[in-house]
C-alpha cells in the first residue's frame, strides 16, 4: 500500500486522466486553485457553481469540472475557465486506519457524511472544499460577496464534513439554497507516521512557513474562500481562489489569495482586507 497524490490543472468542458502507480483503494478529491469568469466583460451574476464530476476504473480517476458561471442573459463561463484538481489516493492493499471520502450536495449550515471510522481519537481529521453551488434563483444581480467553506465534525465514531455557503448583493437579495461538496481525511493510525496536516488560514497576498523534511512531499488543497467587493456590490467579471506552494531554503512556502474582478477598472477587485483563501498542505511520504 502506498500514498500518492496526482495534480492536474482542468479547463471547463474538459475530461482529464489522473493515472496512478497502482490500482486505488479509496481516494480523496479536492482542489488547489480555480478561475471563473465571464468572456470579455463585466456582468450580473445568477448562477456560480463549480462541481467535480469523476469515475474511477483500476488505476485511473477521469475527472471533469461542471462549471458555471451565468446571468439571465445569456452570458455564460468563458473557456478560460479552469480549476487545478489535486487527488489524494491509497493504492496497492487496503488500509482501514486511513480514511479518503468525498461527499457531496451538502446544503449550507448542515453536516452530511456520518461516516464509521475504527478509532476513538484520530490523529487526523481534515476537510477540503470540492465544489460549491451559489444561485440567485431565476433573477441575477450584482454581487458583493461570495464565499464557500467546510470543516469537519467528529462524534461517536464516525466524521461528517460541515458545510457554508453564500452569495449576496449589497441589499437584501443572497443565494437561494447554497450547497458545497467536501472532502474528508482521516488518519486512525496510519502506518510510519506518513500524514502530517499543515493548516493554512485566511491568507491574502500572504504565506505561511513549513520545513521541509527529507523524503516528504508537499501538497495543498483549499477548504474554503471569501470574495468581496471594495465599497459596494458590482458586475462579475472573474473570481479566482489559489493557495499554492514553493521551495525555498529549506522550506516550503504556502501562499495564498482570493480574487475578484468587476472590470477594466483597477478599482473595481476585492476588498483584501475582507478577502482570503483558507486551506491546508498536506505533508505525505509514499
Amino acid at each position: 500500500m502506498s500514498i500518492e497524490v496526482v495534480c492536474h490543472k482542468i479547463e471547463i468542458n474538459k475530461t482529464k486522466s489522473f493515472e496512478f502507480k497502482e490500482d486505488i483503494v479509496s481516494k480523496m478529491i479536492g482542489f488547489k486553485e480555480f478561475e471563473i469568469s465571464f468572456s470579455k466583460k463585466q456582468h450580473h451574476v445568477e448562477t456560480m457553481s463549480l462541481r467535480l464530476i469523476s469515475n474511477q476504473a483500476g488505476k485511473i480517476i477521469t475527472i471533469t469540472p461542471h462549471i458555471i458561471l451565468k446571468d439571465t442573459s445569456g452570458h455564460n463561463a468563458d473557456s478560460s475557465s479552469y480549476v487545478t484538481v489535486s487527488v489524494i489516493a491509497l493504492t496497492g492493499a487496503d488500509e482501514e486506519k486511513l480514511y479518503l471520502e468525498n461527499v457531496g450536495n451538502i446544503p449550507s449550515g448542515t453536516q452530511e457524511g456520518n461516516i464509521p471510522i475504527s478509532c476513538n481519537a484520530p490523529k487526523i481529521i481534515q476537510a477540503a472544499l470540492t465544489g460549491f453551488d451559489l444561485s440567485y434563483g431565476n433573477a441575477d444581480h450584482h454581487l458583493k460577496t461570495c464565499l464557500a467553506n467546510v470543516g469537519s465534525n467528529f462524534s461517536n465514531k464516525s466524521v461528517s464534513v460541515i458545510g457554508y455557503a453564500e452569495m449576496c448583493d449589497n441589499g437584501s437579495k443572497k443565494a437561494k439554497d447554497p450547497t458545497v461538496d467536501g472532502g474528508l481525511i482521516v488518519d486512525c493510525g496510519f502506518p510510519k507516521d506518513s500524514l502530517q496536516v499543515f493548516s493554512c488560514e485566511s491568507l491574502q497576498n500572504s504565506n505561511k512557513e513549513i520545513k521541509i523534511e527529507d523524503g516528504v512531499s508537499y501538497e495543498p488543497f483549499i477548504s474554503g474562500f471569501k470574495g468581496t467587493f471594495k465599497d459596494d456590490s458590482r458586475h462579475l467579471r472573474s473570481v479566482t481562489s489559489s493557495l499554492s506552494i514553493e521551495n525555498h531554503n529549506n522550506k516550503v512556502i504556502a501562499s495564498g489569495y482570493t480574487k475578484l474582478r468587476g472590470g477594466s477598472d483597477s478599482k473595481k477587485v476585492q476588498d483584501d482586507s475582507e478577502s482570503h483563501v483558507s486551506g491546508f498542505v498536506l505533508a505525505y511520504k509514499n
